[in-house]
């Protein structure tokens, strides 16, 4: 106890590798509420958690960082691909839709991988390159496929065959293809972008303190998959609380005492409070969205499938689940969709071997 304590005290002294005995009551704490932790030793566990600090993560929180110790008895360490893909949707902005392409066994060899493992690679291009690539395809000098692997980003993702096989290697609502996938993507993100800065991992923690625990938010999805995103973050919400109530209050309050530090407590306030009666807001009647005209919404859908999306396109072109969600004008929605239609017509060009055709304009375009 008295080792924890002096954690507590001087938690930078713990993770010094100077003071075994610090260290030691660190270590301790880490190992009640890490799982990782538990197959490393003390100077492990406090180097892996000085790094994962100086960088301004949480080494308890594997949305942020993930940490394990490989058969050859090395510390892998590699910030987690929900910070990762928030990262590069917030600082470096939007992709096309990724494509992933099984390793064949010629494949895996040239890679360097084992026989047997599944290894997928991925492929996508970042959205603000797609002008860049048509401006160097209209020069003539290189071809579509030349000017594509230019920009083109990639990356492998591998399970060994054991892992793979593992009863806990997916979540249930997941294949366990997908997760091979996820780690194809972060790969990628982290070739093409490298890894967030400190401050941009403080700047997106206040963004993404909200988000549920991945698995949890599946799960609530297998369960209620037509209820609304809120219902499904409360189930996800009550499922986190069950698996984490193995936990100690105390273990928890340890552990971030040693990361953080107490928290301030505002100072009380000696004074005569009057409490004062709101005033009413006055009802202002705004006027009705243009999607809830089922009329022009039709209208709407009819030009959109003339541009050639399907339903999910659309959707995804307005980053809603509904045309419905889209608190944009009629105007606004237009734009968003033909951008996105563009973009795919490009990059279907430029596969075909071919330069882009501009797509049919129509001077009533937006007349629903």
């Amino acid at each position: 106890m008295a080792n924890e304590i002096q954690a507590f005290n001087d938690p930078q002294a713990a993770l010094t590798g100077y003071n075994d005995e610090a260290i030691q009551g660190y270590a301790d704490i880490i190992k009640r509420v890490a799982p990782w932790a538990r197959g490393l030793n003390n100077q492990e566990i406090g180097l892996t958690a000085r790094r994962a600090l100086s960088m301004g993560l949480d080494p308890l929180n594997t949305h942020e960082v993930q940490i394990w110790k490989d058969k050859r008895g090395n510390v892998n360490f590699q910030v987690a691909y929900t910070l990762m893909a928030e990262w590069v949707k917030r600082f470096k902005g939007d992709h096309t839709e990724p494509q992933y392409y099984l390793l064949t066994s010629e494949q895996l060899e040239r890679e360097g991988l084992a026989p047997d493992d599944i290894a997928y690679r991925v492929k996508f291009i970042m959205k603000s390159d797609l002008q860049a690539m048509r401006e160097m395809l209209a020069l003539g000098v290189f071809d579509a496929h030349e000017v594509r692997a230019m920009f083109e980003v990639t990356g492998i993702g591998t399970a060994s065959r054991q892992e793979y096989n593992g009863p806990y290697f997916a979540p249930a609502a997941r294949s366990k293809s997908w997760k091979v996938k996820k780690r194809a993507l972060t790969d990628a993100y982290r070739c093409k972008f490298g890894t967030p800065t400190k401050r941009e991992i403080e700047e997106l923690r206040r963004f993404i303190s909200d988000i549920p625990d991945v698995d949890d938010l599946e799960y609530a999805v297998s369960i209620a998959p037509d209820a609304d995103y809120s219902g499904q973050k409360a189930i996800a919400a009550q499922r986190q609380a069950l698996r984490e109530s193995t936990l100690s209050a105390g273990d928890v309050a340890d552990a971030q005492s040693v990361l953080f530090g107490d928290p301030q407590k505002p100072a009380a306030i000696d004074a005569d409070v009057t409490e004062l009666e709101p005033e009413p807001e006055p009802q202002q009647q705004e006027p009705p969205h243009w999607t809830a005209d089922s009329k022009d919404l039709g209208r709407f859908w009819a030009w959109a499938l003339q541009q050639g999306l399907n339903r999910d396109q659309v959707h995804e072109a307005l980053d809603v689940a509904s045309v419905k969600d889209f608190t944009g004008s009629k105007e606004e929605a237009a734009a968003k969709v033909r951008a996105y239609a563009e973009g795919l017509r490009a990059v279907a060009a430029m596969q075909a071997d071919e330069a882009p055709e501009a797509p049919p304009q129509d001077d009533a375009a937006n007349d629903w």
